[in-house]
């Protein structure tokens, strides 16, 4: 255990207070920067939830415990389509930019 306590200061110095600010400005500098597009996210998934929960179950349900687990589950599903569906766009955009540069790169050594 005492080993494991002196790594974990060897790459997290508490003590040191000008590096800990500059992280932290940096930290919360992201936070701040992403908030408003995380919570207008969070909203569209919740909005799509009630909306899909609403034409799936046009009469709601009789059950609070099942409408919780109903609504639940399509919370789940929403998440993990978002964030694969935000996967794949990063991957299309990843070998979008990756073909451009060979191109860039072939045609400077064609040039050269």
């Amino acid at each position: 255990m005492r080993g494991l306590f002196l790594w974990h200061n060897q790459f997290f110095d508490h003590h040191s207070e000008p590096t800990m600010k500059l992280k932290q400005k940096i930290v919360n500098a992201f936070v701040n920067s992403t908030h408003e597009w995380n919570m207008a996210m969070h909203n569209a998934i919740e909005r799509k939830v009630h909306e899909g929960f609403k034409d799936t179950f046009p009469n709601g349900l009789k059950d609070p415990e099942e409408t919780e687990k109903r609504i639940e589950s399509m919370r789940t599903f929403y998440y993990q389509r978002m964030m694969n569906t935000a996967s794949l766009l990063l991957t299309g955009s990843s070998l979008i930019i990756a073909l451009m540069a060979l191109v860039v790169a072939m045609v400077s050594i064609h040039y050269a």
